[in-house]
């Protein structure tokens, strides 16, 4: 039940599970956009693709290394400032700010947990919004 002339295997090694996304990097690299949760959802792939990098010192594998580290770090300041208009009065996030009744505890951990990754990349991330919204979280 083979179609003819479709035979054929394929084997690839790679050394850690994100090895092969090396090709791909640029996919990862992307403005942040939407909502309060589409935001960090847009942000984070930008952090996690810098400290990879960071942690592997696998820029000799990416052609376009400096293009994608501006670009990366670009997308981590707008979406960290697209990010603020979710912000609560207390502190808290949620998916529409000010507009939802109450801030999200799983949002605003996420945004924390982030916000505290991206300092490494981008100085411009306020440690008081920090500390607020952890304040909020206890």
């Amino acid at each position: 039940n083979i179609v003819p002339n479709s035979e054929f295997c394929k084997v690839q090694l790679v050394g850690d599970f994100f090895g092969s996304s090396l090709n791909n990097l640029d996919k990862l690299i992307n403005k942040p956009y939407g909502c309060g949760e589409q935001n960090m959802l847009g942000l984070t792939p930008n952090i996690y693709a810098l400290r990879y990098l960071k942690a592997t010192r696998s820029s000799s594998q990416v052609t376009n290394l400096d293009e994608l580290v501006e670009n990366a770090k670009n997308n981590i300041l707008f979406g960290y400032q697209n990010q603020l208009n979710y912000m609560r009065d207390d502190g808290s996030f949620s998916a529409f700010g000010k507009n939802d009744k109450s801030g999200s505890s799983w949002l605003t951990a996420f945004v924390v947990k982030s916000f505290i990754q991206a300092r490494e990349f981008v100085n411009d991330i306020d440690e008081k919004i920090i500390k607020k919204s952890v304040d909020w979280l206890l």
